[in-house]
């Protein structure tokens, strides 16, 4: 079947598959195929017709994908590194179960260091588990409650947990290269523009909060902005552009500042980021997509909106697990209540909505331009353009 056409795009459903137990979170592309977790068991799909390569009977257990190694915690603390070509393990160690928040997990090292997934572990750990064999490289315990927030940046990791600390971390060692100790609490993840690490200090709700710039590979403090309202998301950063969205009355704004010595540049309404909003920037735009089904496009020099769609009804559509829109092939693949295609520049649609009723919890976009969209209810799809 191919979708109603208002754009120049037609995509025809490939297949469809329904896996009971389906859980967006633990689904994941890789490579030429699907792997997808269950409470009772692990599969593999084929990209291209759906058919099962491989499937596994498992025990409970958060599944979390570092490159091309697919990792099963269960909540006894066993990690189980394995193969994504048949769903076996290689390797398996153990860490302290992480409590008081969702599994965690990062890939790092490559090129001159080992490949290596850091995972939460305890309260207040991070472990780094060598990916070749499943040996512990490192550990690193935070001085906060280990409400972990994340970042890479090179051979550094920005490491926000709960306190009033910033750390960067070497993801090689796992030794603090330096620290950052701020009046107000840091609960939100840092951005990395260029050489300069943005944070914001303070949490929702507050009265006041700062938003810094940091020397990447030094610690030191560049430049400080004060805001009179608390972030409501963490700061979005690119070589140009600086921007935190910060609570306040009706809708909260966006604070946008240059990344390389803080200097104001413009402020406007917030377009849904205060509600668990996503933003992607592409070239000379910020696009936001919110729960409420509004998109839109800020130029990111002036913080003008150049164009918006509204993709849902707030009041009776439902909002899909995850909705960071995706960039591919010059096209953006958005997810709302159902999926829709847009060029970046002016918003224009390029084709109807995509999935039938599909709901897209799950959605990736492959290099040919196929969309694959899971549904929490157990229905998979892969359409081809």
């Amino acid at each position: 079947r191919a979708s109603a056409q208002p754009g120049r795009l037609r995509f025809a459903l490939r297949w469809q598959a329904e896996i009971d137990g389906l859980d967006s979170a633990s689904t994941f592309m890789c490579g030429d195929r699907l792997v997808v977790g269950t409470p009772r068991c692990v599969l593999a799909l084929g990209r291209d017709n759906g058919e099962v390569l491989w499937i596994r009977e498992t025990r409970p257990a958060a599944s979390l994908m570092a490159g091309n190694v697919l990792l099963r915690l269960n909540g006894e603390g066993l990690v189980e590194l394995c193969d994504v070509s048949d769903g076996e393990p290689y390797a398996e160690c153990r860490i302290t179960p992480r409590t008081g928040g969702p599994p965690l997990g990062l890939l790092a090292g490559g090129q001159s260091s080992p490949p290596v997934a850091i995972l939460g572990a305890d309260r207040d750990q991070l472990v780094a588990i060598d990916l070749r064999n499943g040996e512990t490289r490192w550990r690193y315990r935070s001085r906060g409650r280990g409400a972990f927030k994340l970042r890479r940046a090179g051979r550094l990791l920005l490491v926000v947990s709960g306190d009033n600390t910033l750390d960067a971390v070497d993801v090689a060692s796992g030794e603090p290269v330096w620290r950052w100790a701020d009046p107000g609490k840091l609960v939100m993840p840092p951005a990395a523009a260029g050489d300069v690490v943005v944070a914001v200090s303070g949490q929702p709700g507050s009265s006041g909060a700062s938003l810094m710039g940091f020397d990447l590979f030094g610690g030191q403090q560049i430049w400080r902005h004060e805001l009179d309202a608390g972030p409501s998301a963490g700061p979005i950063a690119t070589d140009r552009i600086a921007v935190v969205p910060i609570t306040g009355q009706g809708r909260g704004r966006l604070v946008a500042v240059n990344p390389v010595d803080g200097t104001p540049r413009w402020s406007a309404i917030d377009p849904g980021m205060n509600e668990g909003g996503a933003c992607l920037s592409v070239d000379d735009r910020l696009v936001f997509n919110a729960p409420s089904g509004q998109i839109c496009g800020i130029a990111s020099d002036t913080g003008e909106v150049v164009w918006q769609h509204a993709l849902a009804d707030p009041v009776r559509d439902d909002v899909p697990r995850r909705l960071e829109p995706i960039l591919r092939g010059g096209a953006l693949f958005v997810p709302s209540a159902h999926t829709h295609v847009l060029r970046p520049a002016d918003g224009m649609r390029s084709s109807g909505p995509v999935g039938g009723e599909l709901v897209p919890d799950f959605l990736r976009v492959d290099e040919r331009g196929w969309l694959y969209v899971a549904e929490e209810s157990g229905l998979i799809e892969a359409h081809a353009p």
